[in-house]
């Protein structure tokens, strides 16, 4: 079996030009998508730190909030460690007086709900919800 010339294609540059234009639109849309996304969280980081009572006493470095977390009743001190990941709808709920402190590599999976009367501590490399 022959191949006419008539079937081959010969190389379509309008076709590979649209590809690149929709490869860097494709691109452009994802580099937005990060921004927003690092803006994003460091306004969360930025409305919890000067929250006070209300939020978190201490946040350490490399803490990822995936979304706002909700505070039931007011907690007077919740300290966060380094490298943490606070996700979405998460909830804490204490008394005025209580205390939650998460160490180091502490996450906190989507909806997870952190209660304390009094103490809760959560160790190194725990991960909840």
């Amino acid at each position: 079996m022959m191949i006419e010339k008539s079937e081959i294609r010969p190389f379509d540059d309008a076709n590979l030009k649209n590809r690149f234009r929709i490869l860097k639109i494709k691109s452009l849309y994802v580099i937005i998508w990060y921004i927003g996304r690092f803006f994003r969280q460091n306004a969360i980081w930025l409305y919890l730190v000067l929250l006070g009572r209300y939020g978190f006493r201490k946040i350490g470095k490399g803490v990822v909030f995936d979304g706002m977390p909700s505070f039931i009743y007011p907690c007077s001190d919740i300290s966060l460690g380094n490298n943490i990941r606070i996700g979405k709808n998460c909830v804490f709920q204490g008394s005025p007086d209580s205390k939650i402190i998460l160490h180091d590599g502490v996450t906190v999976n989507n909806g997870g709900v952190i209660t304390s009367l009094f103490q809760i501590t959560i160790g190194s490399g725990t991960s909840i919800g």
